[in-house]
């Protein structure tokens, strides 16, 4: 993402902050990045969801 990455989104989502209508809408998080650390990463931050590059359909479908 140009100017934040997709943890720094996450927290402006969570926290209601730049006009976010609904801090609870569900947030999954896709990268190429799997490694259990930016897992717990993503999780402490708030995500419900983590997915890792390349997409497998059937994880997606869940």
């Amino acid at each position: 993402m140009p100017r934040m990455n997709g943890i720094e989104a996450l927290r402006i989502i969570r926290a209601g902050e730049r006009g976010v209508r609904d801090a609870q809408i569900p947030v999954v998080a896709l990268t190429a990045n799997i490694g259990p650390e930016e897992s717990e990463r993503f999780f402490a931050a708030g995500v419900n969801g983590f997915l890792g590059k390349p997409i497998d359909e059937h994880a997606a479908a869940r």
